[in-house]
């Protein structure tokens, strides 16, 4: 998903491209592909608004032609397909509708025996970091994999202290997708956190299992390996290439390598300070935010409501399992929440 800023930048580079600067893109045709219902990008305007730092100006959203989309390829249930549509579309639902999402709540005991296995969907980081940290180290068979940093730029130890003190409360957004610390548990779910190669599906946010743990010559973890059940095309490229390791390991064909990374990280404004660091773009998926979860698809999830949810948090996380059965929906302290007759009473 892109925001209205980078749109712009869009528009921009084309018409830099062509010489063109009297039409939107430099003249060129563009198609852009997504569900308004959605959340809009992280720190970002949404599209169909006007950037910040204008004041006034046309705004290139309205000069877009709108071509609907009606056939759900995601759920196959026709009743349930209808109900996210109309939850997206802040649209009443009618008694049995209710019913049936209704009859997917559940106790946290109840989901956590019903359906061990689902992907976790929570409002913040807090509480998927709480499950994800729980989850992992209730498994004694784990391994911590840890990055390599490089500071360059430092005067003397102690502003590498502080500069390591800084870079260790930095979120994965800020450190090129790389985590300090990732604690790895085979059979469970891990998320790659930038953009691999996107032309083969290995961008941000893909989501899949843990199946192997490739050490190299000095006993340090080389390779990690994924499987992606709910879409196998993932990675067909890198699968191709990498067929001579698969066969070597024993894996299933349908394994996918994912190799440490480096990032440059800076820590001060002037970047005179930096840290390079070498991991892998992966963190622990078991729980993920509503927001990260947009794009995905999974067999279950078990979501975490609340009332204060806005319509567009409740549409993208009901709608990112395939089937109502595979929908499991909690509360906290296992409070009983009246079920919204129409979302739209939350705007």
């Amino acid at each position: 998903m892109i925001g209205a800023e980078l749109l712009s930048q869009i528009d921009s580079r084309l018409k830099q491209i062509t010489g063109n600067f009297k039409v939107h893109f430099g003249g060129l045709d563009i198609i852009l592909i997504g569900d308004l219902r959605q959340l809009p990008p992280v720190r970002a305007t949404p599209i169909y608004k006007q950037i910040k730092r204008q004041i006034a100006g046309s705004t290139l959203w309205r000069g877009l032609k709108f071509f609907e989309l009606n056939e759900v390829m995601r759920q196959a249930n026709q009743s349930f397909a209808t109900i996210l549509t109309k939850i997206g579309n802040g649209q009443l639902l009618d008694q049995e509708e209710l019913d049936l999402i209704e009859s997917r709540i559940y106790s946290e005991e109840e989901a956590e025996r019903l359906c061990p296995d689902g992907i976790r969907l929570f409002f913040n980081n807090h509480s998927v970091a709480e499950y994800n940290n729980k989850i992992l180290n209730s498994i004694e068979e784990k391994v911590n994999s840890e990055a390599t940093d490089i500071y360059i730029g430092c005067r003397n130890v102690e502003q590498q202290t502080s500069m390591r003190q800084k870079l260790h409360k930095m979120s994965t957004i800020d450190t090129g997708g790389l985590p300090y610390q990732i604690t790895l548990v085979l059979n469970k779910p891990y998320m790659i956190t930038t953009n691999i190669d996107v032309s083969d599906g290995l961008a941000n946010g893909a989501t899949g299992k843990l199946i192997f743990i490739e050490y190299n010559d000095k006993g340090e973890i080389g390779r990690l390996w994924l499987e992606f059940p709910e879409s196998p095309k993932i990675g067909e490229k890198l699968k191709r290439k990498a067929a001579a390791s698969i066969q070597k390991n024993n894996l299933h064909p349908l394994a996918v390598p994912i190799d440490r990374r480096t990032s440059s990280i800076p820590l001060v404004p002037n970047k005179t300070v930096i840290v390079k660091r070498n991991h892998f773009p992966l963190v622990s998926a078991c729980a993920m935010t509503i927001h990260k979860s947009q794009g995905a698809t999974f067999g279950e999830i078990v979501y975490e409501y609340d009332k204060s949810h806005v319509q567009q948090l409740l549409y993208v996380a009901l709608s990112r399992v395939t089937s109502i059965n595979g929908l499991y929906l909690v509360s906290k302290k296992n409070e009983i929440l009246p079920w919204p007759k129409s979302v739209s009473i939350y705007n």
